[in-house]
């Protein structure tokens, strides 16, 4: 069977993938993604690629005038599969998997040759997508080793350095509070002594100006 990854049609729910008058291939014992290098090319994003072309050069076996005698190879429905939503973004495929998410939140990852889910995962916190996906490292992918834990390593190290912050914004803001307390009293001591009316008056407030600022100081 060739993969005619240019034609791949999205509807509310299932969606279809066409082939030129052959049966379906069997269902994988274990689901895994098809073969990688298989007759027509990839559709890793929508539109193809980043200018948008929405066109396959790689594809020599179909043809325009094909189109009349495509029948369904396999279907796909998100209810059946465990899933909910439907399907309104265009699915992508690269690798020999075509991915695809639904409107409640739901992503799969299906065999492009057989339809067979690779795996489904829903998004963690909440939400849906009316779009087409994107495909990242395979590290990232559901399922795999190291898939949220770079993202939580993160958050924390995150935590961490805010928390820092504040305490030294707390200490900074201390400090000049302490500052500035010290600075009115000073000042209240210097106009107490030019307010003294007798030497006396002026010697002990002036004893204890010096006594205040050596205590400040210390």
């Amino acid at each position: 069977m060739v993969r005619m990854l240019s034609i791949v049609l999205t509807v509310a729910g299932p969606i279809a993938v066409a082939a030129l008058g052959s049966a379906p291939s069997p269902a994988h014992a274990a689901a895994s993604c098809g073969e990688a290098s298989a007759p027509g090319g990839d559709w890793p994003t929508y539109g193809h690629d980043l200018s948008n072309t929405r066109s396959q050069p790689n594809e020599r076996v179909i043809s325009p005038a094909d189109v009349p005698f495509l029948t369904p190879a396999w279907t796909f429905s998100t209810a059946k599969a465990g899933g909910d939503g439907d399907i309104a973004g265009t699915p992508i495929v690269t690798g020999g998997c075509v991915y695809t998410a639904t409107s409640r939140g739901w992503v799969f990852a299906l065999n492009a040759d057989t339809g067979a889910v690779v795996w489904k995962n829903k998004l963690p916190y909440g939400g849906g997508t009316t779009a087409s996906v994107g495909v990242g490292p395979r590290s990232a992918a559901p399922g795999l080793p190291g898939s949220c834990a770079k993202t939580k390593a993160k958050k924390r190290t995150a935590k961490k350095r805010a928390r820092k912050r504040a305490k030294q914004r707390a200490r900074s803001s201390a400090r000049k509070r302490k500052a500035k307390r010290r600075k009115l009293r000073l000042r209240a001591l210097r106009q107490a002594i030019q307010k003294g009316r007798t030497h006396q008056d002026r010697v002990r407030i002036a004893q204890e100006l010096r006594e205040k600022s050596t205590r400040a100081a210390v």
